[in-house]
């Protein structure tokens, strides 16, 4: 585009001189203003002209010039975007006498832009905003430029409406889009009008508002499918950031035969689609490029097409027919079918996918009213009907398992509301059948008014069958305003939010994150009683180089924001200014209110790595395709760390966001070392192929399409991982010399696990599991055939549970969860009473017994808001109370505890911290003057950590002092304690040096320990070295079973395993070996010690004590116990007879004991 601008002057008259400035034209006619706009790539000229006089005037100007005499011209290609601005001045000598020179000067300021639009996130997921509200920033390039932003919405089909609202950025260009946690889903689309000199240009960026992102499988070429109607997505993989780049999705509310052809599928690029290429033929997907891979669409017949998906390393440039090539065969293929082979006869479809062989099916079905979509071969069967009753609508989602019995069962229903932009709102569902189901009903603000416009389409009230609710209050535009829920069984707990009233002016005009409160006040409402139980105070604005700021200040009870003892955090994040689109919303430091400070710095730039991996690095650079985190843990008055006591971490990121190194480093009072690292190897997605460390351990891993298949550990232990057809881990494989141990999961629809089995060579170990429709489980089997069975009532607000020989626990909780009361066997043994005192600080009684809230056994326990025990009561001897309180300092660190309620009364314990808000120092102030004075009678103790440097090799200390004696202040070394951080993974005697640890007694005894790991022989060797001896201790483990230990007086024991890894033998080189034998229930049936005595031992059917041992001589000890597994009596053959009562709380009052009587060697305790 050509834009000519003329600067022109009027003619001279030396009577009049008459200059008036420049007029800024484009053309000939038109007159341009100020603030035009010009894409990039423009070319200005401009013109220049007077009639002046040759001589009687010079040009000054700051643009380059092309030759000319009483003519300027000025060529620009506008090649950079900004803001520009051209001057020109102009100075005229007149050579007339007491005339003096003039001059004059004028100027035009116009952008350049792109224009683009930019988001910091691919979509706003539902998943991560049931906890917060999020945003998604759109930046633009341009500042200072008037733009006209819109928003448009397009809600899910029977979902509430989506809550968004697009507000300014803090840097005055952009939008930040803010979805509230109780949104519903659908599409939102942000548009930017930018009017330029060639006419407008518009800019859109659309956004998922969804649940996409809480799945596991969003690898490249995962597949997804989900029942509502057709719905099977194909996940693109990961772009830039580890971002979900999109899928392909075959989404449709009937079964047609276009499904069953390319036409049938669509692309969803996420975000601006960075690296997402989308190729047509006759409007129908022909290729997908995605940053991990390429999907090539192949049309198998008129009623079935395929999904090829190629890593990158098999895709080629493209041909000349404008599609990529490929080379190899897929690594997945996911084939689209209409199973009749008639495109007239449709009522199933078919979604196969197939890798290395291997297929697994999902099909949907529709049979006019109710769907069917079965899934890993028939392992998952989901039906959804749906009926239509007046303004009601009811869909009854069913999940069967392989033999038809009904895993879950979720109803929803709907009502038609019939107001603008919301017909149907979901306002009741019910999980589980039968008995088990519990109910939750959902109430809407409805009114159309408009000064209800903020609550409309809003959840009113949440109430569930257990008695537990929520209810919710909105402002004018849409913030919650109001959160109710139940306190205990009556009361209610209201948290308000005040996002009207800045809690510190200055800093904080509310021009910033508009939708967060400035103050959140928590209260307790007990009948006409309120108390407040404390706030939470948010300040928002930037600091002097632009940076977002969050200032964030916990307060207890009514204390007003600035109080010295509130806990404040101060968070700063980059802003758009500051850290561009690159880094914006990225933390920049963080500082606590005990003076600490984790500072954040990011880089991009390439990763190069080496032979050596320790040599791996990287470099900085603006077009690196590598993300840099640094993590700088120090202080507020020292950010760059404190000497030999801060550590540095250094990340590196891959394009996609996998991690390729770790790092750490020290801080030596001049610049950071470093003290480890770990570097992964990553496959074409980003997983971890090879994991090595700088302590000399290495992991490898093989993958799968669902997951890992086989990982060899640091020790050299290899496990094998298999997969059902849903891509469910269902056995795990230890290798082992006797052919391997297995581990066998059976798995219900749901993915519940319904058995355990661990078996090899011939032993087996069963564990099943019953589990209502609610997937709670109501019944546990163990190996030895232990029946532990749960049931539920109140809605499940009592737990009922059944434990192996018939205990009962009856556990009950209040209407908001917290614990109530708890019984066993129908007695009652703890009762818990909750309270609120007038500072907002709140308590806890724990009553022990059966009388309940009047027992003379209790514990309380008062806490502030901010969770710090104030507190701690209990009940003793007599009816006194021993109290134990705790103090806080102004930056929340506990400073005093004490016991009162004791005569004598004991000192205080007194804690003092270092500059990084560790306790270094404790002690008993026995002067009582609150502080701890060194070299007087106060008994005090002290703990350092830090690291040292000795040679080349840097270690991790800790070293504790007392100071003995009264009016002494010089420490004495209390112990220390020495770990290696470098120096490891050389090759030692036994292998590679893992770790290396040095302790140090009171009188400098040194004790050393060691390992060395042989990975290729599965074996780790532990040394120790002890100063009282000249041998050393050794323990060697093979596979991960311990198989020798050799004492410091030189006897080595060794120990055999069966072929489920339980020790089986031991031999002591005293007396030799000693044989364990399991019964088939895996407990200990007996053992043959080397004389070959054997002790045999017996079993309680019901409950799996151990109810009688025989000796090597057939002489019997018998024992019996209560429910409770408290030991009621002993007797038999080779004790005195005893017996054992116990008080309701458990305790043991009395034992007796039996010289005479006779049927001691009986089975039963003798009637008299």
């Amino acid at each position: 585009m050509l834009a000519a601008l003329m600067l022109a002057f009027a003619p001279v008259v030396w009577a009049c001189w008459n200059v008036d400035g420049f007029i800024v034209k484009k053309g000939e006619d038109t007159e341009l203003a100020d603030g035009k706009v010009f894409l990039i790539g423009s070319t200005i000229e401009l013109e220049m002209y007077t009639d002046v006089p040759s001589g009687e005037y010079t040009w000054t100007e700051l643009w380059y010039w092309s030759t000319g005499a009483e003519t300027k011209v000025s060529t620009n290609v506008l090649a950079t975007a900004g803001e520009y601005t051209i001057s020109c001045d102009m100075d005229i000598d007149f050579e007339v006498p007491d005339l003096p020179p003039e001059t004059k000067s004028d100027s035009v300021s116009f952008y350049v832009i792109t224009p683009k639009l930019t988001t910091d996130k691919n979509s706003l997921s539902l998943c991560t905003c049931s906890k917060a509200n999020i945003t998604l920033e759109i930046g633009s390039e341009v500042s200072n430029l008037s733009l006209e932003w819109s928003l448009t919405v397009e809600n899910d089909d029977d979902d509430k409406p989506v809550r968004v609202s697009l507000e300014e950025a803090s840097e005055g260009y952009g939008r930040v889009v803010k979805m509230e946690k109780n949104s519903g889903t659908g599409t939102i689309t942000v548009t930017a009008t930018i009017e330029t000199d060639s006419g407008p240009i518009y800019k859109s960026v659309e956004v998922l508002v969804t649940s996409e992102g809480c799945s596991s499988c969003q690898q490249a070429g995962g597949v997804d499918s989900s029942l509502g109607s057709v719905d099977t997505k194909i996940y693109l993989g990961k772009t830039s950031g580890g971002e979900l780049s999109g899928f392909l999705r075959i989404k449709s509310e009937t079964v047609g035969p276009v499904l069953a052809t390319p036409a049938g599928l669509e692309a969803v690029v996420l975000g601006n689609g960075e690296g997402v290429e989308v190729i047509n033929y006759n409007s129908e997907i022909r290729q997908v490029l995605a940053p991990q891979g390429l999907f090539d669409v192949v049309t198998n017949s008129s009623t079935s097409y395929s999904v090829n998906f190629y890593e990158l390393s098999q895709v080629g440039a493209k041909g000349t027919n404008g599609y990529y090539t490929v080379t190899g065969d897929p690594s997945k293929t996911i084939t689209v079918t209409n199973p009749s082979g008639d495109p007239g006869d449709v009522d199933t479809l078919q979604v196969v996918q197939t890798v290395n062989g291997d297929s697994t099916t999902s099909e949907y079905h529709y049979d006019g009213s109710d769907w069917t979509l079965i899934e890993g071969n028939g392992l998952r069967t989901e039906i959804l009907s749906m009926s239509i009753n007046g303004d009601y609508k009811t869909k009854t989602r069913t999940v069967k398992n392989p033999d038809g019995s009904i895993a879950s069962q979720i109803v929803e229903r709907y009502f038609n509301f019939n107001l603008p932009d919301w017909d149907w709102g979901l306002v009741e569902t019910t999980h589980g059948v039968g008995p088990d189901a519990i109910s939750e009903t959902i109430e809407y603000y409805t009114s159309t008014n408009a000064v209800d416009a903020g609550s409309y389409g809003m959840v009113k009230r949440r109430q569930s069958s257990d008695g537990s609710w929520q209810s919710y209050t909105y402002t004018t535009n849409g913030l919650v305003e109001t959160q109710s829920r139940p306190w205990l069984d009556a009361g209610t707990n209201v948290i308000e939010n005040d996002y009207t009233v800045s809690v510190d002016p200055a800093f904080d005009g509310l021009s910033l994150n508009g939708a967060n409160p400035r103050i959140v006040t928590e209260k307790i409402i007990e009948g006409a009683t309120e108390t407040i139980l404390g706030r939470t105070y948010y300040a928002y604005g930037t600091n002097v180089i632009g940076d977002a700021v969050e200032i964030v200040e916990r307060a207890c009870g009514t204390a007003a924001y600035g109080d010295p003892d509130n806990q404040r955090t101060i968070t700063t994040t980059y802003s758009l200014k500051t850290g561009g689109t690159d880094f914006v919303g990225r933390l920049r430091s963080v500082v606590n209110d005990d003076g600490t400070m984790t500072s954040y710095d990011y880089a991009h730039g390439n990763y190069v790595t080496n032979a050596n991996p320790a040599l791996n690095s990287f470099s900085s650079s603006t077009n690196g395709t590598c993300l840099r985190t640094v993590i700088t843990e120090g202080t507020e008055a020292n950010p760059v760390g404190v000497a030999y006591r801060s550590l540095q971490t250094v990340t590196v990121e891959d394009e996609l966001g996998g991690i390729l190194q770790n790092e750490a480093y020290v801080y030596n009072g001049t610049g950071y070392e470093r003290i480890s690292w770990t570097v992964n190897y990553l496959d074409v997605k980003g997983r971890a192929v090879e994991t090595i460390s700088s302590d000399g351990s290495k992991t490898t891993t093989q993958w799968g399409c669902c997951g890992k298949e086989v990982e060899t550990g640091a020790t050299g232990v290899t496990y094998d991982y298999a997969y059902d057809a849903l891509s469910r881990n269902d056995l795990v494989t230890k290798a082992t010399d006797s052919g391997g141990l297995f581990t066998v999961y059976t798995l219900d629809a749901e993915g519940r696990q319904i058995t355990s089995v661990i078996q090899s060579g011939g032993l087996s170990l069963v564990t099943s599991n019953k589990y209502d429709s609610l997937g709670r489980v109501i019944m546990t089997v163990d190996p030895a055939g232990l029946v532990s069975s749960n049931s539920y009532e109140d809605f499940g607000r009592t737990t009922v549970t059944v434990a192996p020989g018939g205990l009962t626990n009856r556990s009950e909780r209040y209407v908001d969860g917290r614990a109530k009361a708890v019984h066993a066997d129908d007695k009652l043994t703890t009762t818990y009473e909750y309270g609120v005192n007038p500072d907002g600080s709140q308590y806890t009684i724990v009553y022990n017994g059966p009388s309940g809230l009047t027992s003379l056994s209790w514990v309380k326990t008062t806490m502030d808001y901010l969770g710090r025990p104030l507190s701690k009561e209990a009940s003793c001897f007599g009816g006194a109370t021993i109290t134990q309180i705790y103090e806080y300092n102004s930056k929340g660190q506990l400073i005093k505890t004490q016991a009162i309620g004791i005569t004598p009364q004991p000192a205080a314990t007194l804690y003092e911290y270092d500059e990084l808000g560790q306790q270094y120092r404790s002690g008993l102030d026995r002067d009582g003057d609150e502080t701890l004075d060194l070299g007087e009678t106060d008994r005090i103790r002290e703990s350092i950590s830090y690291y040292e440097k000795t040679g080349v090799d840097w270690w991790s200390v800790s070293e504790s002092f007392v100071y003995p004696e009264d009016g002494n202040a010089t420490p004495v070394s209390a112990g220390k304690q020495k770990t290696r951080l470098t120096g490891l993974g050389i090759v030692a005697a036994n292998g590679v040096l893992l770790s290396e640890s040095k302790s140090t007694d009171i009188p400098g005894n040194e004790t050393i320990s060691t390992a060395e790991v042989d990975r290729d022989n599965k074996t780790v060797v532990q040394t120790v070295q002890f100063p009282d001896s000249t041998a050393e201790a050794v323990s060697i483990s093979i596979n991960g079973l311990l198989t020798s230990r050799t004492t410091k007086s030189g006897l080595m024991y060794t120990y055999g395993y069966d072929s489920l890894e339980r020790q089986a033998t031991v031999t002591d080189p005293r007396v030799g070996v000693s044989t364990t034998y399991y019964n088939d229930k895996g407990q200990v049936e007996s053992v043959t010690d080397a004389a070959d005595n054997i002790t045999s031992y017996a079993y309680d059917p019901e409950s799996g004590r151990c109810i009688a041992v025989t000796n090597a001589i057939d002489l019997v000890t018998r024992y019996e116990y209560d429910s409770k597994s408290q030991l009621r009596k002993i007797w038999g053959d080779t004790t005195y007879p005893i017996s054992y009562q116990y008080d309701d709380f458990g305790r043991m009052i009395a034992m007796s004991t039996y010289r005479g009587g006779s049927g001691w060697s009986g089975t039963e305790w003798p009637a008299s």
